[in-house]
């Protein structure tokens, strides 16, 4: 999913991730990732990316790197996110010039599968 607004350009990347985990009942990873880039399809490095569940009110601030233009973040499916829920990507430069909001509607296809 892309969208563009004030210069940046957000590519959200989403899906589950399945672990071997011996204790039952363990919530299933859901891995949130993408790149950021400008209009012009430069890489926007070091992005400050928050993603906020607009169902729970639960914020969090994805990982990166100065170096580079992608962001993770590690989410439990079925506790932090299920389907129906919609999440808002607050994505600005380091420098707060330049911002992008991208709202992502979670689906049934995307909680139930597995990579």
């Amino acid at each position: 999913m892309e969208t563009k607004a004030k210069g940046l350009t957000v590519l959200v990347i989403m899906a589950i991730c399945t672990l071997m985990v011996p204790v039952a009942a363990q919530p299933t990873p859901f891995m949130v990732q993408g790149y950021v880039f400008y209009e012009n399809g430069d890489e926007r490095n070091n992005p400050i990316v928050n993603v906020l569940n607009m169902n729970t009110s639960q914020e969090w601030q994805a990982e990166r790197n100065e170096s580079y233009n992608y962001y993770q973040l590690m989410l439990a499916n079925g506790t932090d996110v299920n389907a129906s829920k919609i999440l808002l990507f607050n994505v600005t430069s380091p420098d707060g010039s330049q911002s992008n909001i991208t709202e992502h509607n979670i689906t049934l296809g995307f909680t139930n599968k597995r990579s």
